[in-house]
């Protein structure tokens, strides 16, 4: 019960101070009850809600929070008709943007000198919008053009311009039809959790800062069901070409998303903190997602509102350097599935043939055999393998018709457990902590070229294609016909 409350009280602790004391501005008595009104929603909401967050997600509530020096506040559009569902998030010195460091608007040289330090207009990059500009209107209603806005999505632009029609004033907004993944080019992507794969053309954020042409990001908005997880994750293996100064995310776990776990979270949130960026808000979803979801804001640790670039802490990427991995791939246990072994007919399939390829012969197959393999292997990295991170490719100048029909991987402890065996492959699959076994289970289609010594080498890699540790091999020997050595 203690603990409960302790949570309760924690999911309510965002409610911000007052932007007023940190910009130097008044607001209007009419903005200010608008704050209010939003504010009492969150308030009663956070201490009421009935549907329980995953406790995977619940517990990353009680994370310690940077303090926002420059005031924070609810950005979201609160006109009539808008802002009470909550789309928005919490950001720190908005207000303050192109202000010299004591907080006061800049006007004559002031200005000047400001616009010097800055060099560049506020660059807004938002992900995952869905025709739901709640956000961006608040941004143009607070920054106007000043703010370089752009918006990513998957879909035709859904009456992009006549969102921001009402509110009066010259915008700068542009719009994206693009995904943003861990990879340039088209993928199979599952935009919600129970709908059907759909085939997008999708760009790393490296690429798309270097289509656009920026030198800077001001605030990185990302919304993208899931995806987040990918995308940060490239950045944490590959290396960041510029830092934000702000990071607001609605970030995805089960049940809802099954693929990602608390584990997933705390991932991408250490990989934030390592790029500078600093956790300063935390709450629960409103409206929408509500056991499966929370909203992170994040400012980069030496934010100023008269600075537009952070640059990332030289070296190579963190997650590039953490990773490792050791296959045993020289004692394997082969699986002959079907039309699998020529080396004695007589066996009924499946069966399977413990082989120290150091010592015994590689084992015989007929063309284009289906037959499995199991590794056994250790992370010796310094982070755990987290479910899905990785997979087997074939690498080096194969010339031989190897096709990969299925993977599966993880931990020693969940491999063999014959409850996990049997409920599906999905449940053997788990994250690897540093310093233990784990186990490959890969199918093959045998090659159907020329018989004798087959060698093929495969490759563990992420899927933003950072190699893990080094390539193992398959090798088999193909017979002359089937049922026959060669």
């Amino acid at each position: 019960m203690v603990r409960e409350m302790v949570r309760v009280v924690l999911a309510i602790a965002w409610l911000p101070l007052p932007a007023l004391w940190a910009s130097g501005q008044v607001l209007s008595g009419e903005v200010a009850e608008q704050l209010e009104r939003s504010a009492e929603a969150a308030y009663k909401y956070q201490r009421t809600a009935k549907l329980r967050l995953h406790p995977g997600l619940a517990e990353l509530l009680a994370l310690p929070r940077w303090p926002c020096f420059w005031g924070e506040e609810y950005t979201s559009d609160l006109t009539e008709g808008r802002g009470d569902g909550g789309y928005g998030y919490r950001t720190c010195g908005l207000r303050q943007w192109g202000r010299p460091a004591g907080g006061v608007a800049a006007d004559g040289a002031a200005a000047t000198a400001v616009a010097a330090a800055a060099a560049d207009p506020c660059i807004v990059y938002s992900f995952g919008s869905d025709g739901d500009y709640e956000f961006e209107r608040a941004v143009v209603r607070q920054r106007g053009s000043r703010c370089e806005i752009h918006i990513f999505d998957l879909h035709e632009d859904k009456g992009l311009d006549a969102a921001f029609d009402d509110l009066g004033m010259e915008v700068n907004v542009h719009y994206h039809r693009m995904a943003i993944l861990d990879h340039d080019g088209l993928e199979a992507v599952q935009l919600w959790p129970h709908a059907q794969p759909t085939r997008v053309y999708a760009s790393t954020l490296p690429s798309i800062i270097e289509i656009l042409g920026h030198s800077h990001i001001s605030v990185l908005k990302i919304d993208i069901e899931g995806h987040e997880h990918r995308v940060f994750a490239h950045l944490a293996e590959r290396g960041w070409p510029v830092v934000p100064g702000q990071v607001y995310m609605e970030v995805h776990a089960e049940p809802d998303y099954p693929a990602y776990t608390g584990a997933h979270v705390r991932r991408m949130i250490e990989s934030l903190e390592r790029a500078g960026l600093r956790l300063f808000h935390a709450e629960r979803p409103w409206t929408w997602c509500q056991t499966s979801c929370l909203q992170l804001s994040f400012i980069h640790q030496h934010w100023r509102p008269e600075q537009a670039l952070y640059t990332p802490t030289p070296g190579a990427p963190w997650l590039a350097q953490a990773y490792g991995v050791h296959i045993a791939y020289y004692a394997v246990a082969y699986n002959y599935l079907a039309n699998g072994s020529a080396g004695d007919p007589n066996h009924a399939f499946p069966w399977r043939q413990n082989v120290f390829l150091l010592h015994d012969r590689p084992p015989l197959v007929n063309r284009g055999a289906h037959f499995s393999l199991i590794w056994y292997g250790q992370n010796t990295g310094s982070v755990p393998l987290l479910r899905g991170c990785c997979f087997f490719e074939q690498v080096g100048n194969a010339t031989d018709e190897w096709t990969l029909t299925h993977q599966v991987w993880g931990p020693t402890s969940k491999f063999w457990d014959e409850k996990a065996a049997n409920a599906g492959p999905e449940n053997m699959q788990g994250d690897v902590q540093a310093n233990t076994m784990f186990v490959m289970y890969l199918e093959f289609l045998a090659p159907t070229g020329q018989s004798g010594i087959r060698v093929s080498h495969w490759q563990l890699r992420t899927r933003a294609g950072l190699s893990i540790g080094k390539p193992a091999d398959v090798t088999v020997r193909i017979a002359r016909s089937a049922d026959s050595e060669w």
